[in-house]
Order: C-alpha cells, then sequence, then structure tokens
C-alpha cells in the first residue's frame, strides 16, 4: 500500500475508531481478514519502532527502512520505500521474537566487512 497513506491512519490511529481503521486499510489493501488485525495493532500499539539498514554496494551505499509495532495480540514488521520518489510499504505480521530472529540470521550471514589494513 501506499507509504504516505498509512502513515496518515497511523497517525489518526489513536483518535479513530477501529471499524474506520479496518475499513480504510481494508480499501489500501483488499484484504479484510489482515486490514482487521493490522488495524488492531495501530490501533493499540504498545511497541514501535524503526530499523534502518545500510550496506556498501561496488559504488555506493544503499538504505532500506524497516518498521516494527506490536501490541498485546501480536505485532507487525513494515517494509518500506527509502527513495523519496517511491511510496510504497509490505506489511508482515510476525512476534518481536521472529524479527529479533531475523536480524541475528541477517547479521550472522552478512558478509565480512572489507578490512583496511
Amino acid at each position: 500500500m501506499s507509504k504516505s497513506r498509512f502513515d496518515e491512519l497511523k497517525a489518526k490511529a489513536a483518535t479513530t475508531n477501529l471499524y474506520f481503521l479496518a475499513e480504510s486499510l481494508t480499501a489500501e489493501t483488499g484484504d479484510l481478514v489482515y486490514s482487521a488485525q493490522l488495524a488492531r495493532v495501530l490501533k493499540y500499539r504498545t511497541a514501535d519502532g524503526e530499523l534502518r539498514l545500510c550496506s556498501r554496494g561496488t559504488d555506493s551505499w544503499t538504505s532500506q527502512h524497516a518498521s516494527y509495532i506490536g501490541d498485546a495480540s501480536g505485532g507487525w514488521l513494515l517494509r518500506m520505500s527509502s527513495e523519496s520518489a517511491e511510496d510504497w510499504i509490505i506489511a508482515v505480521p510476525a512476534s518481536k521474537a521472529e524479527v529479533c530472529y531475523a536480524l541475528y540470521e541477517w547479521m550472522l550471514n552478512a558478509p565480512q566487512a572489507a578490512n583496511p589494513e
């Protein structure tokens, strides 16, 4: 869905009723079940954080953005565009433990940084 639309709904979540939030997400995504679950987490979130990953290519750095939001019922991993000309976000249900494990695996399997010595 559109990152800007998601950010708008996230900002309004505290003052919007759950039904309207779920309907708005469904209109954006076309997914009735997961939109309702994501709406509930947006409305009642107890965890919220952002992760910015940078990797070095042959000529330049590239960045990737991810966020995590969660409540008592579960959480969501959000991957979003990092280029200003792009406007997308992908949301996947994931527990905090699953996100931590994925980051752990990524760190274990990341190529070694070049040693300047």
